[in-house]
């Protein structure tokens, strides 16, 4: 596993994602990492390479930086392919192609934009798998046969989802200081080009004072158009946290959760149970929008023995399981209807 960035205090999807990957893959096989910044993961690389044999090596896992590659990565990842060894880099984003939006803050990143577009091009040929998180970054690379592995990978970071037409999500922290201004300029901008899009604003942290001066306000635009806001869930025990919060309903009530933790599948009472609560709480004048169980992907569950899979996002997971299982699904449509 090669990340080209350094790792220590970093609290973001591209470790969580190696960590996960590590822990899934921990029983089966033996599992070594190469990460640092440019001067770090070339010492480490070159340790590794004296310190070790090469050819034991089945395959590489790569996290592709913001910024450019280094000649030292090329290299190695070169290396790995004249053993035969199969390299799957994953292609994070392509800032460099879009500085209209996202404009430059240092003038260095002059010079590493010339790299970016310099070393990409090899990074994608040294590659025999190229991983990205949307078919729209695949496109705007120009990478053929991508195989999608969705960015979501964080657990603290919200359920995003998908849809059409685009989706257009942004995390933001509400706080002084935190660049509300240049994300509502950039909204602005979508709508613009792109009407059709669907934006999503998710508030991954607000501080006291502001989260007060802002619970009782309207949620509407400038304009005075009035927008429903809704929470997403995933236990009984948040509904009454989202309506202290002044919700008006449930746009997601992630019912997976539901099944996580527990060594059984929770019986057709407890389902009744657990959205009943949920009903209840929210009263027939406000929307509850309960998603069937979404398990696979990234929230696995033992008791159920799915087979691994290369891609899972993209294999035995929501609706699809119901045809392994329908009893899985059957219950819980009953445990719905009851409710």
């Amino acid at each position: 596993m090669y990340g080209m960035y350094e790792t220590a205090g970093l609290d973001s999807a591209p470790k969580v994602r190696i960590e996960m990957m590590a822990e899934a893959l921990s029983g089966r096989v033996h599992t070594e990492r190469i990460t640092g910044g440019r001067l770090g993961r070339f010492v480490a690389s070159v340790r590794w390479l004296v310190s070790c044999v090469p050819r034991r090596v089945g395959a590489v896992y790569v996290e592709s930086p913001t910024a450019n590659a280094m000649p030292t990565d090329l290299a190695f990842l070169a290396l790995m392919r004249l053993l035969r060894r199969p390299v799957g880099v994953y292609f994070r984003d392509a800032y460099q192609l879009f500085r209209d939006i996202h404009p430059r803050t240092r003038r260095r990143q002059v010079l590493t934009d010339f790299l970016w577009r310099l070393t990409t091009p090899l990074l994608k040929r040294v590659a025999s798998v190229r991983f990205v998180p949307t078919e729209g970054l695949a496109q705007a690379l120009g990478l053929t046969n991508a195989i999608l592995l969705p960015p979501g990978t964080d657990p603290k970071l919200p359920d995003l989802g998908i849809g059409e037409p685009d989706v257009v999500a942004t995390i933001a922290q509400v706080a002084p200081g935190s660049g509300l201004d240049t994300l509502v300029a950039a909204i602005a901008l979508v709508r613009e080009r792109r009407p059709a899009a669907r934006l999503i604003v998710a508030a991954r942290s607000v501080d006291g004072a502001t989260a007060a001066g802002l619970r009782d306000r309207p949620a509407a635009t400038a304009d005075g158009e009035r927008i429903l806001l809704v929470a997403n869930i995933g236990t009984p025990d948040d509904a009454p946290r989202a309506l202290a919060a002044r919700a008006e309903g449930v746009g997601l009530f992630r019912t997976e959760f539901l099944f996580m933790s527990r060594q059984t599948p929770p019986t057709e009472t407890e389902q009744v149970d657990a959205y009943r609560r949920v009903l209840e709480a929210f009263g027939p004048e406000r929307p509850v929008v309960i998603r069937l169980a979404d398990i696979g992907g990234d929230k696995a569950i033992p008791y159920l023995r799915l087979a691994p899979e290369q891609n899972p996002f993209l294999g035995v997971r929501a609706i699809r399981l119901a045809y392994a299982d329908p009893d899985l699904l059957l219950t819980q449509l009953r445990a719905i209807w009851r409710a």
